[in-house]
């Protein structure tokens, strides 16, 4: 049996803790138990108070704890189930840990389990939380290979060494390595679900529940040109079949596929921007008004958004183009998508829509009208909405009239379809917060507006959320809920930042560091590396990339030789050797230099034979220099040997110095020194 040292053990527990603790919130609240059930035997084991568990106890015990992971996460194909699965397996093996192969294989696993935590999130504070855990898992491989005497801190200083050591290689593969997709951006079973909250349909609440979220959405950087945050509406779904209840988008094959019509030859860039999106768990993308990217992976879709080629599961990056269109021509296929309606749902709506229409010049007349209606009713805009049933425009337009942007949205398209005008509603996110030099998109900027198509204009945007509460507008979220209308007031997402201005400030100066981190690092994609080495080689060729990899590796191997090297001389320079090679240098002066490797009690006979005038001085520097070197002293004498090493020295010195005495002839027999 090859026995596991006692440092070692517990550095391996606390490294486990460490690349278990994100991997928490996911896992059940029992199986933290079972962790500390097996660590708990382990550790009695070692102190020889138990015995290990026999084969029928290790099986039962699995198969109790897989059957629990099974009914606990319900479906065994998804993502965190297997993830619970791998640590609870990691926590079980300790059962079984007779001897130091065993550990081996533990440690193993728990760079694994590290890693796994990239499949969930990949910011800053997770980066450098596997960073900080896989020094821990490194401490307690080196501390496996201690005597068992050592200190619990003794491998700290050789892991220290080790990770500066490896910092320079993983710079270089990280700059010249081929970028290949990252495991977290490949679709997985289980990940699949929109984890920002907004989903491809709308029905009332739907918009109010991403409005008590602070989560953020995206972040937006960009080129040139700034709108104002009251302009900054992000397009992310276009609906445009109303059911009575629910909005959905239609299939993309009944419109016209023709994205070159839907901007005249004439159109002007007016904002460029780069996007980057949190995890949704669907295609669609928010942009401005009539955007295009050229981003890889993006498509623009007829209706004029933008949509991935791949579900978005993780961080994604692209870039966009907002552009002024001219007059496009509306398809009959279009015009008969954009004003479907329910013919026996909301009856009272549509005689009001009509009756306003008719009173009105046209139908730009007509909407103003529907706006005004909602500015002078006593109309009001909350998160806490009553519940609406079959007629749900009816009983909002002339009962409730208490909802959010979804509801107004809702009911206004309804009433521009029953009078005759296309409409459609659009659901994405109204303005930003400014951090630096980009923007934040939180969910509580969720919003949702109406186009309304105008002969002559092209479809034109309608917001009647502009109308009830134009502070949500001008001003953003923050603003509407600080006038006391906003339910958001003394809720959880009425931030700490915002009562405490300390706190917003770090949340914003983190958030500046964390997003250079997605972009840059997490970012770091295959085109951007072809950029870089373009910048560094000038042109990218085998012979370049291969002398980059060279000259960087030389200068990370130089250094470790100049560590190594001044390691050495700082060991040779310590206080001690220092004396004594000043002792040999003033004996060298006398006309006695030492011979290479000459030991010290050698060299102090032959040079009290040479200079007996300076015999007495010579042993009392040689024999406390050697006490010194080779017994063992508390710190506190050392010292004072050290000083008075230092004293006998001097006296030396200065005593040689003034000393006429003549050098002996050496002895023929005295031997090469």
């Amino acid at each position: 049996m090859n026995p596991v040292p006692r440092h070692s053990l517990w550095w391996f527990f606390i490294a486990q803790l460490a690349v278990v603790a994100p991997h928490v919130p996911r896992l059940p609240w029992w199986l933290l138990g079972v962790w500390l059930v097996c660590a708990a035997w382990r550790i009695q084991v070692f102190r020889g108070h138990w015995s290990w568990p026999g084969k029928v106890a290790k099986s039962a015990i699995v198969f109790a704890v897989l059957m629990g992971i099974l009914v606990w996460y319900r479906n065994p194909t998804a993502l965190e189930s297997a993830a619970g699965t791998v640590i609870a397996l990691f926590f079980l093996k300790m059962l079984e840990c007779y001897q130091r192969r065993d550990v081996y294989l533990l440690i193993f696993v728990s760079i694994f389990v590290a890693a796994m935590n990239f499949l969930f999130d990949q910011g800053l504070l997770t980066s450098l939380w596997v960073f900080f855990s896989i020094i821990l898992v490194l401490l307690s491989l080196v501390s496996l290979h201690e005597p068992q005497e050592s200190t619990w801190y003794s491998a700290i200083k050789p892991v220290t060494v080790l990770v500066f050591q490896a910092l320079p290689l993983m710079l270089v593969l990280f700059l010249v390595f081929p970028r290949l997709s990252p495991i977290w951006a490949v679709p997985l079973p289980g990940s699949g679900q929109a984890r920002t909250g907004m989903s491809n349909s709308m029905s009332p609440g739907d918009i109010s529940q991403l409005g008590r979220s602070a989560d953020l959405a995206f972040r937006v950087t960009f080129d040139g040109r700034i709108p104002a945050s009251s302009r900054m509406y992000w397009r992310g779904l276009m609906l445009d079949h109303f059911d009575g209840r629910h909005w959905t988008p239609q299939p993309m094959a009944r419109y016209r596929n023709n994205e070159n019509a839907d901007l005249a030859s004439h159109a002007v860039s007016e904002y460029e921007y780069e996007v980057l999106l949190e995890p949704t768990g669907a295609n669609w993308l928010f942009a401005l008004e009539d955007a295009r990217s050229n981003t890889e992976g993006v498509i623009r879709l007829a209706n004029g958004t933008l949509s991935s080629k791949k579900t978005v599961t993780s961080r994604f990056a692209y870039q966009a183009k907002s552009a002024s269109s001219g007059q496009r021509v509306l398809s009959a296929v279009e015009r008969s998508i954009s004003l479907q309606l329910p013919k026996t749902l909301n009856l009272r709506t549509q005689e009001w829509a009509r009756m306003l229409r008719e009173q009105s010049a046209d139908d730009e007349r007509f909407i103003t009208n529907v706006l005004t209606y909602l500015r002078e009713q006593p109309f009001y805009y909350s998160l806490d909405a009553p519940l609406l049933g079959r007629d749900s425009v009816d009983e909002f337009l002339f009962s409730t009239r208490k909802g959010f942007c979804e509801h107004y949205a809702s009911s206004v398209a309804f009433a521009l379809r029953a009078a005759g005008v296309p409409a459609r509603v659009v659901v994405g996110y109204l303005g930003a917060e400014a951090n630096g030099d980009y923007f934040l998109v939180h969910q509580y900027d969720a919003h949702a507006w109406v186009e309304a198509w105008i002969e002559g204009d092209g479809w034109v945007m309608v917001d009647p959320t502009a109308a009830v509460a134009p502070e949500r507008i001008e001003r953003g979220m923050s603003a509407w809920v600080d006038t006391g209308d906003g339910v958001l007031s003394g809720s959880g997402a009425n931030f700490w930042a915002r009562r405490y201005p300390l706190i917003g400030k770090m949340r914003l100066l983190f958030d500046q560091v964390d997003y250079q981190w997605q972009r840059w690092v997490m970012g770091y994609d295959a085109e951007r590396q072809t950029d870089t080495l373009v910048n560094l080689l000038g042109e990218i060729t085998p012979a370049r990339v291969a002398a980059l990899m060279m000259g960087v590796l030389g200068l990370a191997l130089g250094g470790v030789v100049l560590s190594l090297w001044g390691r050495e001389w700082l060991r040779a320079r310590d206080p001690l050797t220092q004396a004594y090679e000043d002792f040999c240098a003033a004996l060298a002066r006398q006309g006695v230099p030492r011979a290479v490797g000459e030991a010290a009690g050698d060299y102090a006979a032959r040079a009290a034979e040479r200079r007996p005038d300076l015999a007495q001085r010579i042993r009392s520097v040689t024999t406390l220099y050697e006490s010194l070197a080779y017994r063992r002293h508390t710190d506190a004498q050392y010292h004072n040997g050290i000083r008075l090493l230092r004293a006998e020295v001097r006296r030396f010195v200065r005593e040689s110095l003034f000393s006429k005495a003549p050098v002996r002839k050496q002895h023929n027999n005295e031997g090469n020194h």
